[in-house]
């Protein structure tokens, strides 16, 4: 009883908005579950307190919704793991469960819990690196998830997992199986980061956590980047009236989806200085002291900022080049059997997946027409039901097919109950408002991607959440309330490298503001070559010899190898999916016995082939052979003028923007 009591003493003073929001019932049933795994195994009971506490006991990972999940998981993974040999040996078994039981798929930004990623089938990286994190501290495995808060080479992000094995952290893609630990798809893109992270919660000293960066409600983040990535300690300085700014706060940003992210925040000594080991490209600081800011961009080891009142009034355009870290030499990939071995397995848990998926859908032989609705809520399928048949008539259907997915798969019948009889909200008074009117020859620029607009809140800028407002015949106009707004454009070009532009302008009540996106300009034969290929054979579904999967069509191509059911094969097929088409052929390289997914554009032609063909193809066209999707773009005549491999977020967009310029 009291190890009990000490476990709970530990998550009610780490975790007390969780404690109250939760309830105490909650986690007693994680401390009993925690104390039994002491007690059974040994491994787990040699553990350091700290480290047990925070990554075996605590059950939170990021900021996911919460549910005992840990007898569930336990219970169905302890036959697999008893009697293994090593702690190694554990990790990657725990994954290859999960593979089993969950794939990638895009979500909402909600964090779905470990439980309802596992009854789902499915979750984007975030949920599945918090599932296999909590699957693995259900048994014992000392386990967290790290992540890069925003990429440099192309937008987005990812998570991952890191377990500790004999002491040591070792790294894998959560619901990807490797052979062996220390591998996944995200390595070379994780070598050009500046940042990658991990969190605790609440006080933490071991120094097996990291480098401790900086503490943010009640969440202490710390720098993984050195395992990872080429770094070097960058140094930030802040003087007010040419004195060192104590005190002073810095904003550590990376340029993504248009907009500057903050993904850490530095806070200076009595020198005005702070400093943290960090990767090598490009980043954007902001700093901030007393109501004064400055900013700056760099990729050196220092930068001094000079602090002044914010400005007022309209700026002019301001150019900015953002560089990522140079990318990685290829690393040596698996041997001829090991990719055997894991294809072998990927496939084997695919069908497992498949069968699980299909056992978690339920249905009600006398209302078909709710059928949606059940396939939808998958594992939550009776708690939906149950909601469904408390009344008569279309209204709770229609009411549930109004509810995001993720809502669908996770919410109680009792607080289904509770929201559909709660009256529509008030409608908000109407806000004091200014327009800002907005104009761009050509395609409309896409949010996100293209352009972002933000509003200076005094402590910093803001994102605004207009990505649902449309452009029309080349002007964008929307109402928002009075204040300072930052624009920012941005191309990215294929090295990750973009070239942005920003300006600031003031909005007052009742005005209007007029103002033209700039975008920087760029030559589309700057991102082009010309290489001849080998010839690569491959065979129709219906098993006719294709002789070279690149011989001359007289028109732009595209030569997809994918990899599906993992993520970033996942990301490039919806990518194209969003696309109204593709300005040529294009052909996915399948390993025989493979098939494309649902949901691939009905335009890509499939076909079976060897491999092997890929490696020299990539070393070709200096893309990493070990890296998946690889990207071929060959103009009339069967040359390669542009190539990508692996995880890149935009990409279906680039090409067909380079594939529309070789027409």
């Amino acid at each position: 009883m009291d190890e009990l009591k000490r476990e709970l003493d530990f998550l009610r003073e780490h975790l007390p908005v969780d404690w109250e929001r939760y309830g105490a019932g909650l986690f007693e049933r994680f401390a009993a579950h925690a104390v039994m795994l002491r007690e059974r195994y040994p491994r787990v009971a040699a553990l350091d307190r700290e480290i047990f506490c925070h990554y075996v006991l605590c059950p939170r990972v990021n900021d996911e919704d919460l549910s005992f999940y840990a007898g569930t998981f336990y219970e169905a993974l302890r036959p697999r793991i008893d009697g293994l040999p090593s702690e190694e040996a554990v990790t990657l078994e725990v994954n290859r469960w999960c593979h089993e039981h969950a794939t990638y798929r895009l979500t909402d930004e909600r964090t779905a819990s470990p439980l309802t990623v596992y009854r789902s089938g499915f979750g984007r990286c975030g949920e599945e690196s918090a599932f296999l994190t909590a699957a693995l501290r259900s048994v014992g495995i000392p386990a967290r998830q790290v992540y890069v808060p925003r990429w440099s080479h192309c937008d987005d992000n990812h998570a991952w997992v890191e377990a500790l094995c004999d002491g040591r952290w070792r790294f894998l893609g959560a619901c990807e199986p490797e052979p062996e630990l220390d591998r996944g798809w995200f390595p070379p893109a994780a070598a050009q980061a500046v940042l990658v992270r991990s969190r605790a919660f609440g006080g933490a000293s071991s120094p097996l956590h990291g480098e401790f960066l900086y503490e943010e409600d009640g969440v202490r983040f710390y720098n993984q980047t050195a395992r990872y990535a080429p770094v070097a300690r960058r140094t930030f300085r802040a003087l007010r009236e040419g004195r060192p700014a104590a005190g002073a706060r810095f904003c550590l940003q990376i340029l993504n989806e248009a907009s500057f992210h903050t993904v850490a925040v530095l806070t200076a000594g009595e020198d005005g200085e702070a400093s943290a080991v960090l990767g090598l490209g490009s980043l954007h600081v902001l700093a901030l002291h007393g109501g004064w800011t400055a900013e700056g961009d760099g990729c050196g080891g220092e930068l001094t900022l000079s602090l002044a009142p914010p400005p007022e009034g309209d700026t002019p355009w301001r150019t900015l080049d953002f560089h990522p870290s140079a990318a990685p030499p290829p690393a040596p990939g698996l041997s001829g059997e090991d990719k055997a071995r894991r294809a072998a397995l990927l496939r084997a848990g695919d069908a497992l997946r498949a069968r699980w998926v299909a056992s978690l859908i339920r249905s009600d032989p006398d209302h078909p027409e709710w059928d949606d609705i059940l396939a939808a809520a998958r594992g939550n399928g009776g708690e939906v039901l149950a909601f469904l048949r408390r009344g008569t008539g279309p209204g709770r259907a229609d009411f549930l097919r109004a509810l995001p997915e993720k809502d669908l798969r996770d919410t109680p019948a009792g607080l289904l109950e509770e929201r559909y009889g709660r009256p529509p909200a008030p409608a908000a008074p109407p806000e004091r408002s200014g327009l800002l009117r907005l104009t761009c020859v050509g395609a409309p620029p896409v949010w996100g991607r293209d352009w972002s607009l933000s509003r200076w809140t005094g402590e910093g800028w803001r994102l605004a959440e207009l990505s649902g407002v449309p452009w029309r015949e080349e002007e964008w106009k929307a109402p928002l309330p009075p204040g300072r707004y930052r624009i920012v454009t941005t191309v990215r070009l294929p090295a990750g490298d973009q070239l942005a532009a920003l300006r600031e302008t003031e909005l007052a009540e009742g005005e209007t503001a007029r103002h033209s996106l700039y975008f920087r300009p760029w030559a589309l034969e700057e991102l082009l070559y010309r290489r001849e290929l080998p010839p690569v054979p491959a065979r129709t579904p219906a098993g006719e010899d294709v002789p070279d999967v690149f011989a001359s069509s007289g028109a732009p191509a595209l030569t997809l190898w994918l990899e599906p059911g993992r993520e970033p094969t996942a990301h490039l097929l919806a990518e194209l999916a969003a696309l109204s088409g593709f300005p040529g052929e294009v052909t996915a390289l399948l390993r025989p016995g493979e098939t494309l997914p649902a949901g691939t554009p009905p335009w890509v032609r499939p076909l079976a082939a060897d491999w092997e063909d890929a490696e020299p193809v990539a070393r070709r066209l200096n893309c990493d052979p070990a890296q998946f999707p690889l990207a071929v773009l060959t103009d009339g005549r069967g040359r390669a003028r542009f190539a990508a491999a692996g995880y890149r977020v935009g990409l279906g967009a680039l090409l067909e923007r380079l594939a529309e310029g070789l027409e």
